[in-house]
């Protein structure tokens, strides 16, 4: 149970919330602009979230990383989402790898609990 909210946070606090094809940075007023290639994707994938359906989730979320030219937050909110979705669907491995892509570029405050969930997540994967 607290894995699901430590998780579900995460994802909140990476995804913060969606503007056309925009994600507001939580803690700032300035809206991230995700590229169209890559918010399309992504908002038909947050659509697919909210349903839990998770392999419509997975394969909008994918389409999204196969765009060669993503920024960096482009790529942090693509691990966010696939590391979520995998999760929810049962693949603790897959939603490991995700997350830890991203490890490095969290914020330093939330490193401790990422590190945590991960090895949570690879203890229950084995």
């Amino acid at each position: 149970m607290l894995r699901k909210i430590v998780m579900t946070l995460a994802l909140a606090c990476s995804l913060g919330a969606f503007t056309a094809v925009g994600v507001l940075v939580p803690g700032t007023a300035q809206a991230e602009k995700f590229s169209k290639e890559v918010g399309k994707p992504l908002q038909v994938a947050q659509d697919a979230i909210k349903k839990k359906n998770w392999p419509a989730a997975i394969a909008e979320i994918k389409k999204a990383d196969a765009v060669p030219t993503k920024t960096a937050f482009e790529q942090y909110t693509i691990n966010e989402m696939l590391g979520y979705s995998l999760w929810q669907s049962g693949d603790t491995a897959g939603a490991a790898r995700a997350y830890e892509q991203n490890l490095a570029s969290a914020p330093a405050a939330e490193i401790p609990a990422r590190v945590k969930t991960l090895a949570q997540l690879y203890s229950k994967a084995k």
